[in-house]
């Protein structure tokens, strides 16, 4: 037996025992390629899920032996799979023509009457159905690489990624070749592209984001001359949930919010940008302003920021876009260079059944709303923003402002006193509560206890003055979330969510002026009872009532 003939031999054996991986890996290794090496080669791809690279060396089976019918039922099976019943059930007559009595062939021919019956039923089920067959038979036909997962409809805008058997850790789920990846590259070489010059990209407020927004329409108007056009009709139908597109009244559930603010600036800037492209290029208003907006939000919950060939770029990767949010992930995507392709991973094992998660990051709700039209409950990465001003009568006013290094500063906050912007935020309210001298002052520390207890009643006075924004009480909020949350509408829930959000955290830094107040004024033996019998109600103030004690509180 030759070399070669051990490698083969060698590789088959692994696929007989279902060692598919090295089985490709020991095949692979063979230099003289005729019928039976495809043949094998093919069979291993097909249990691997690789469908495309399945029928590529079985179509060269069949071109060298026409008369033989295992190739055109791993051809119909991989049709079958690719989502092209058609052709599917081409090569099974094949198969048919030859045996037409091999129970192979009734089997494929169930396999595809139960297709065709589950495709009717969802057809029945959801409108954008019909859409996502015609999106599997296109990404499959460009060599898409999908492994272990399945699409999973609850509704026409809800649908979540499933696995369709057990994963194990660093399984690849997904490739998506350079031929499907819609990159800022391809927007910028493209007809459109040409206009988003230096000057044009300098004014626009998110000039990515618009470049990849105007090649999407660009594309989409090409209809069925696009190269994307499978993509577009399988988009959500809707955008309602995301924010820029609120109706008048949904926008009054978030007044006195910050985020209402945040919205009003985000509906300006992509007003501004469609304006800033319309002046450079006058045939884009053959795009509606609607339209633009739309697509905006479709790139903005749907990019991925990935470095290519040592450039950073932005892309959509079809079926990749598709994961839910969840932390932590049970994913990892990057784009692969020996691969060209985008590659999407499994960080851990998966039964199957379970669904399969991306994350988009630790994000606040305010940018999980305004890109992508949900929130997280009880989010720890909520914030708000909190003003503060040093006042210019104060007769230590440049003193001041020298140790603070300006009069005016915003900080971000969230529920946590003890990161460096609570610190800071503790710190010029020392120094602005501070009567006397302040050269040689070190506010990051508490510095005596009377300047605490100021500090401490200006944080609750000025959280108390924020949630006077609120139409209601955060315990008013709470009840009718728990109360009402059936029969809110999503944008309803999604509103109160963002309330609640921000109240807490102005809660929070209430409650830590009034009780840490109350708690410093009565001395140390409270305050050691505090922390060492970790008393519930001065839960997440510990570290700082600790570092009170030490400084101020002496034995």
């Amino acid at each position: 037996m030759s070399k070669q003939e051990k490698i083969f031999a060698s590789a088959k054996e692994k696929f007989l025992n279902s060692n598919y991986t090295q089985a490709l890996k020991a095949i692979n290794n063979i230099q003289s390629r005729d019928y039976d090496f495809y043949l094998l080669r093919s069979k291993i791809y097909y249990q691997i899920n690789d469908f495309y690279s399945s029928l590529q060396d079985i179509n060269i089976c069949i071109n060298k032996k026409k008369s033989e019918i295992e190739p055109y039922q791993i051809s119909a099976k991989c049709y079958l799979n690719m989502y092209n019943y058609q052709k599917a059930k081409e090569q099974l007559e094949e198969a048919k023509n030859l045996s037409p009595s091999s129970e192979e062939n009734f089997i494929i021919e169930k396999m595809i009457k139960n297709k065709e019956k589950e495709n009717e039923e969802n057809t029945k089920k959801f409108k954008q159905y019909p859409a996502f067959l015609k999106y599997m038979k296109a990404i499959y036909e460009e060599g898409v690489y999908i492994n272990k997962i399945n699409v999973k409809w609850e509704s026409d805008w809800m649908r979540c990624i499933l696995a369709s058997e057990d994963i194990k850790t660093n399984d690849i789920l997904i490739r998506v070749p350079d031929n499907l990846l819609i990159s800022l590259d391809i927007a910028l070489n493209s007809e459109i592209g040409k206009y988003f010059d230096e000057p044009l990209r300098k004014k626009l407020n998110s000039p990515h984001h618009c470049l990849l927004t105007a090649y999407l329409l660009q594309e989409e108007k090409k209809g069925k001359d696009s190269k994307w056009s499978f993509y577009f009709p399988f988009l959500p139908s809707s955008y309602s949930s995301f924010p820029i597109f609120y109706t008048e009244n949904e926008m009054k559930l978030l007044e006195g919010t910050q985020f209402y603010k945040i919205v009003i600036d985000k509906k300006k800037e992509i007003r501004e940008d469609y304006d800033w492209i319309c002046e450079k290029y006058e045939g884009f208003k053959q795009y509606s302003y609607s339209n633009f907006c739309k697509f905006r939000e479709v790139v903005s919950s749907r990019i991925f920021g990935v470095t290519m060939k040592g450039k950073k770029n932005d892309i959509i990767a079809p079926y990749a876009d598709l994961f839910n949010h969840c932390r932590p992930r049970s994913t990892h995507w990057a784009y692969e260079d020996d691969q060209n392709s985008f590659i999407v991973s499994s960080i851990e094992n998966l039964n199957c059944g379970m669904e399969v998660f991306d994350s988009y990051g630790r994000k606040c709700n305010a940018r999980f709303l305004l890109n992508y039209g949900f929130t997280i409950e009880n989010n720890e990465d909520d914030e708000v923003k909190v003003i503060l001003n040093l006042n210019s009568d104060d007769s230590n006013y440049k003193d001041k402002v020298k140790i603070l290094g300006n009069s005016t500063k915003k900080f971000t906050l969230v529920r946590n006193c003890k990161n460096d912007q609570s610190i800071l935020f503790f710190s010029w309210i020392r120094i602005m509560e501070y009567n006397g001298d302040v050269k040689g002052i070190s506010p990051n520390a508490p510095i005596m206890l009377k300047n605490e207890l100021n500090m401490l009643k200006k944080v609750k006075f000025i959280m108390n003055g924020y949630l006077q924004n609120y139409k209601r009480s955060l315990e008013d909020e709470e009840r009718m979330l728990k109360d009402q949350r059936n029969n809110m509408s999503f944008n309803e829930y999604n509103c109160c969510i963002m309330r609640i959000g921000e109240m807490r955290i102005f809660k929070f830094f209430e409650d830590l002026g009034q009780k840490c107040g109350e708690l410093f004024s009565k001395g140390k033996k409270e305050i050691d009872k505090v922390i060492y019998n970790k008393i519930k109600d001065y839960e997440g103030y510990e570290s700082y009532i600790k570092e009170v004690r030490a400084k101020l509180f002496f034995d």
